[in-house]
């Protein structure tokens, strides 16, 4: 199993000595590109885990703005005249404007790093959050919740991130756990909105105190960007501006990086996948709260507890799902992960049917939300247990676009099964589930010419560093610009899984292959 770690802080662990490079020291075990090999949850000693732990909690705080007004609608229809169609229209537009958003800091993160995303999406999207108590009409809630929806591509910083931060044999379980914490941001607010308005409401009008209830989430804005500028760094070994100074960050080139991240399929495929998982999440969390409300006569605290049980479940969900990735690439390889990303979905997308298929009774609905809410998530952090393999001069553009087909889903599965007055909200349910189990069948398709898939084995004679190195055209390789992912494709070599590892160490060992 990934060596996942918790609980108190370890002396500090000298890096081994690659090539020319200085001894350095961590208080991890690292890899031959100081990435980190160890995921100490609760540890927060730089710069490996103080910039996991500002990373997720800068992704929850966009979660929890983006979807504070959620548990908030039955009180804001009241106050500024909101139709269903309108709130439909504002749940959409906090996500679909995400899309761009997500794309524009995948190449913002391969250009500046992501500590810098982080603050500059986080400061500029605080002034929405702000002035969503200003708003008068449907107009200007549809425009805010758009603005503020922007926030969400500091998922795209947090999966980057960690991504560079940790090795091949962990990256799976750090993306999940980042992911998934932050996620949780989506169920917190569906608690934290409802009884901060209910508390201001004690000393004023209830539709002054929801907006009043807003200055939570845009504090948490600032003071979170605050805390990155001065703690964080984006890599091992410092940060990007410094790194380039001294030439030892590659540069940016981001129409190159389009077209590496656009011309290999498995980034359309993942985006697909991600598109009707986390797609189907953010739909859930912007109509949860309604349904119980509407169709079980809750009250607004308790339809916000109820629906908060389906976003919080991200605490560990979509880690495990990360984890048993890891696992199963320890055992199986590449082939392992596809396979546990495709069990997760097909499950997920039958139990979001089993949702709409039962009509009449609470507790079976709930116990039903408990088990999808797992696997949905789960599905997510098993996409990105796959992401950082793709490509590595890309990285940031492809988990951008993967990042963005996941809004762009909850955009089209809240317009086409959510918006309409005909369809009811089981149908809505049904119809989603079918769309997404489908969907997952594409992930069965996913094949490394190196790794195989899970319908055929490698390609004879494929290579890491071939499939890495194919990245760069024949010029940049003749100059040796390929040569900076020369390290990761050597660490890469985990994924071959463990019976082939076992072959080839008999011939050769892997030079920085965790054999733990």
């Amino acid at each position: 199993m990934a060596d996942v770690k918790e609980g108190k802080e370890y002396a500090p662990v000298d890096s081994p000595p690659y090539d020319d490079e200085p001894m350095r020291k961590f208080y991890v075990t690292v890899d031959s590109e100081h990435r980190s090999k160890q995921l100490k949850l609760w540890s927060f000693m730089p710069p490996h885990m103080l910039s996991f732990q500002v990373n997720w909690i800068a992704f929850f705080t966009s979660f929890l703005s983006t979807f504070a007004a959620a548990p908030l609608i039955s009180i804001i229809r009241q106050d500024i005249n909101l139709t269903k169609t309108s709130a439909s229209c504002a749940a959409i537009a906090s996500i679909f404007g995400t899309c761009f958003s997500r794309i524009a800091m995948g190449s913002f993160c391969d250009a500046f790093g992501p500590r810098l995303g982080h603050i500059a999406i986080l400061s500029l999207t605080s002034s929405a959050v702000f002035l969503m108590s200003m708003v008068t009409n449907v107009a200007g809630f549809v425009v805010v919740r758009m603005c503020i929806g922007f926030s969400l591509a500091c998922f795209v910083c947090c999966q980057f991130w960690t991504s560079i931060m940790f090795s091949t044999n962990v990256v799976g379980s750090a993306n999940a756990f980042a992911g998934g914490w932050g996620n949780m941001g989506g169920g917190a607010t569906q608690l934290i909105m409802p009884y901060l308005t209910t508390a201001i409401a004690e000393h004023v009008p209830e539709y002054e105190a929801w907006r009043w209830a807003f200055f939570l989430p845009g504090a948490c804005h600032v003071i979170i960007a605050g805390v990155i500028m001065l703690v964080a760094q984006d890599l091992p070994d410092g940060n990007y501006h410094e790194l380039k100074k001294k030439g030892l960050q590659q540069k940016s080139n981001p129409k190159r990086e389009m077209v590496v991240a656009l011309s290999n399929y498995r980034t359309w495929i993942l985006m697909l996948c991600y598109a009707l998982s986390f797609g189907v999440e953010l739909t859930v969390d912007n109509n949860l709260h309604t349904y119980f409300q509407t169709q079980f006569s809750k009250s607004l605290v308790a339809s916000g507890n109820l629906a908060a049980v389906f976003g919080m479940f991200n605490i560990i969900s979509r880690p495990l799902g990360g984890v048993i990735s890891d696992v199963f690439a320890k055992y199986m390889g590449m082939r392992g992960r596809i396979i546990w990303l495709w069990l997760c979905m097909a499950i997920g997308g039958a139990l979001c049917i089993g949702v709409g298929v039962n009509e009449e009774s609470f507790s079976a609905t709930m116990v039903i939300i408990i088990f999808f809410s797992f696997f949905i998530q789960a599905t997510c952090g098993a996409v990105y247990g796959i992401v950082p393999f793709i490509t590595r001069r890309a990285l940031g553009l492809t988990c951008g676009l993967i990042g963005a087909a996941g809004n762009l889903g909850g955009a089209v599965t809240q317009a086409a099964f959510f918006t309409a007055s005909t369809i009811t909200i089981y149908d809505s349910y049904k119809w989603m589930g079918v769309a997404s189990l489908v969907c997952a069948m594409s992930s069965l398709f996913i094949s490394f010419p190196m790794w195989g898939g899970i319908f055929n084995g490698p390609r004879a004679g494929a290579t890491e560093e071939e499939y890495y190195f194919a990245d760069w055209s024949e010029q940049e390789r003749a100059e040796g610009q390929h040569l900076s992912v020369m390290k990761f494709a050597n660490e890469s070599k985990s994924q071959r899984g463990m019976k082939r590892i076992a072959e080839d160490r008999k011939s050769a060992p892997i030079k920085g292959e965790d054999t733990a």
